[in-house]
């Protein structure tokens, strides 16, 4: 590709859709030709080892301990200025910003540089369900500004381009839609046969729910589907895959319902390929998602997808084809979705189908392609 290099700058690269996404973007560049750098804030639980993933790939990491999410005026300072000061060193063709607080400082660092290429990904976007009223109307008054610095704002999903347009976060050609990618292959690979031994479960149909237990992605409406899931249908169990703050607080409900032999909580797993290939169906029950690469991780690996419809998840599922989408909060209609999937066998390996075929267009390939290309068109303005 004719662009020499580019300079990357995340919030942090704490595991996650953002942060892989980040890194394997990072990776295809430099295999194309790229000279890449990359600039991460305080990062308390990587995604991967960020030393040995610079030696692999050559991609140049740099670290901000300043750079945090939240609003403290001091370390942004800090930050700012010592973002900058790594901008000017690397001399960078474009400056690529991802997630919200990265997006503000890095993209002000950017342009008193005068770079002339900034652009900016969000990943979803902190316009709702994420803080306070005060700090959200804060944030979109630093986006509405930061907007008119940037190049080119790249959103996962239609619907969160349209989210940004109708805050009026910029004109409507700033935004183009490239959705995040996922390593498709090693999902369609995973063999769930391990998992299911380990639990004991052969011969159950698994229900599984994978991600942080916080309050935003709302496990409890999962937990209290279950119950009703189990009250319903036969030979079901349930795993929920993740750690988080909540975690003691859903297994006391678990255990108030009755259903710590059919539920177990795994932690965290290194292994996710292996236990989306063990669930008969997986389900989402986030209150927003600003993407919800999980769904394809679950899809990829043949697992039937039930997911409440918030943020992008109705740009990765259509609903009837690929999966079935839920309002939120409702245990009732998950409770509902997931059992209909279950007596139905041709409903079942219609939707499981669907899903499989659905996750080959978010392969991390495509996003890396559809990126080398706007950065082309960008540099060619």
């Amino acid at each position: 590709s004719s662009v020499a290099s580019i300079l990357h700058i995340i919030t942090r690269l704490d595991s996650g859709g953002s942060a892989e996404a980040v890194l394997e973007l990072a990776r295809i560049l430099t295999e194309d030709g790229a000279r890449v750098g990359l600039i991460t804030g305080r990062t308390v639980d990587p995604q991967e080892d960020l030393n040995s993933f610079a030696l692999k790939t050559g991609v140049q990491v740099f670290s901000v301990p300043q750079l945090v999410r939240n609003v403290s005026p001091v370390s942004d300072i800090i930050a700012f200025f010592r973002i900058r000061k790594l901008i000017r060193h690397f001399k960078p063709d474009i400056v690529h910003t991802h997630t919200s607080k990265a997006g503000i400082i890095g993209r002000f660092a950017a342009w008193s540089l005068r770079i002339r290429h900034i652009i900016h990904t969000p990943h979803g976007h902190i316009f709702y369900g994420y803080y306070n009223p005060l700090v959200t109307t804060f944030f979109t008054f630093m986006e509405r500004i930061a907007a008119k610095v940037t190049a080119k704002i790249t959103t996962l999903t239609e619907s969160g381009r349209c989210d940004h347009i109708r805050l009026k976060i910029g004109p409507e050609h700033l935004f183009t839609v490239i959705p995040t990618g996922v390593k498709v292959k090693r999902f369609m690979e995973g063999n769930g046969s391990g998992v299911r031994i380990e639990t004991g479960w052969q011969e159950m149909k698994i229900v599984g729910w994978v991600g942080r237990l916080v309050p935003i992605k709302d496990c409890i409406t999962f937990i209290r589907a279950a119950a009703l899931i189990r009250d319903r249908c036969e030979n079901v169990r349930f795993l929920i895959v993740g750690d988080g703050e909540e975690r003691e607080m859903l297994e006391q409900r678990v255990k108030a319902l009755g259903l710590q032999e059919q539920c177990i909580f795994t932690g965290k797993r290194n292994d996710i390929p292996s236990v989306m290939a063990a669930l008969d169906v997986f389900v989402l029950s986030s209150l927003n998602e600003g993407f919800g690469r999980v769904l394809i991780e679950a899809m990829a690996a043949g697992a039937v997808v039930v997911s409440t419809e918030v943020g992008g998840t109705k740009d990765v599922i259509e609903d009837g084809k690929s999966g079935i989408l839920v309002p939120p909060s409702s245990p009732d209609r998950i409770t509902d979705a997931v059992c209909r999937v279950l007596d139905d066998h041709e409903l079942y390996g219609r939707l499981k189908k669907g899903g499989r075929e659905r996750a080959q267009f978010f392969d991390v390939s495509s996003m890396a392609g559809k990126f080398e290309e706007l950065y082309e068109d960008i540099c060619c303005m």
